[in-house]
Parts: C-alpha cells; sequence; structure tokens
C-alpha cells in the first residue's frame, strides 16, 4: 500500500491494474448490498449506546462520552451525513 499511496494518480485504469495484482478476496453481491443500503437513526443510536465509556478520544478527538451526551444532535448530524453520501452528494 506504501508504494501505491506514494503515487499519485487520476487514472482509474492504473489504480483498478493496482488492485487486481494485490488477489484481494472479492465482495460477494450480498455484501455489496449491504454496503450500499440505507443507514437508518436506529442503528446509529445502537453503536452510539454500546460505545465503551473511559476511552480515549478517536482520531477525530471526540470521546465517545461526548457522543453519548450528544446523542440526538449527533445522530441526527451522522445520518445526514451518511444519507448524503449514499447518495453520492458527500465529498
Amino acid at each position: 500500500y506504501e508504494q501505491f499511496y506514494a503515487q499519485k494518480s487520476d487514472n482509474l485504469d492504473e489504480i483498478d491494474q493496482y488492485f487486481e495484482g494485490c488477489n484481494l478476496e472479492k465482495l460477494t453481491q450480498e455484501e455489496i448490498d449491504n454496503l450500499n443500503r440505507l443507514i437508518f437513526i436506529k442503528e446509529i443510536e445502537s453503536i452510539i449506546n454500546n460505545l465503551p465509556k473511559q476511552k480515549a478520544p478517536g482520531p477525530e478527538g471526540l470521546s465517545d462520552e461526548l457522543y453519548q451526551t450528544f446523542k440526538k444532535e449527533r445522530t441526527l448530524l451522522l445520518h445526514k451525513i451518511f444519507q448524503s453520501i449514499g447518495k453520492g452528494e458527500y465529498n
């Protein structure tokens, strides 16, 4: 991966060629469909409710307790972002 990320390429054929040489497992159609489905608010709430407490913040610097404290606001914001990504509107 180091070589791949060291080179900047806008050529999708080159990118495809690189990954074809990696012998990666292919996703099944069921896995692809599952990854492309809409994410529901209840799923986001469930994940936030089950975050471990007293853990170090993630890479974005926000602790799990912050997500839990502001669950309603975070859930709606994350849902909006995920829906935009699903529709191809978020870059």
